[in-house]
């Protein structure tokens, strides 16, 4: 997982219902998260999976430049769901 690409990801909540037009199980997609996994703590070499928001908005105030070209090369995906 080198690449900002390779540490994005989705997680995808599913809301499960009875139709009651045709009593039959039904579903829908409420909402896409992202999350980041972000790079290993040099203390203790262990990596932890974030929502995107929160990773970038961190990112964003500890050093706007890496922010930046991260958002960039994950703005692929991110318009790919506009």
């Amino acid at each position: 997982m080198y690449t900002p690409l390779c540490r994005l990801g989705a997680i995808q909540s599913v809301t499960l219902f009875k139709n009651p037009l045709t009593h039959k199980i039904d579903w829908t997609l409420p909402e896409t998260k992202f999350v980041y996994n972000t790079p290993s703590d040099p203390r203790d070499h262990m990596r932890k999976l974030m929502l995107w928001d929160d990773f970038i908005q961190e990112l964003e105030e500890r050093s706007p430049s890496k922010a930046c070209k991260i958002k960039n090369k994950t703005a692929v995906i991110f318009n790919a769901f506009d």
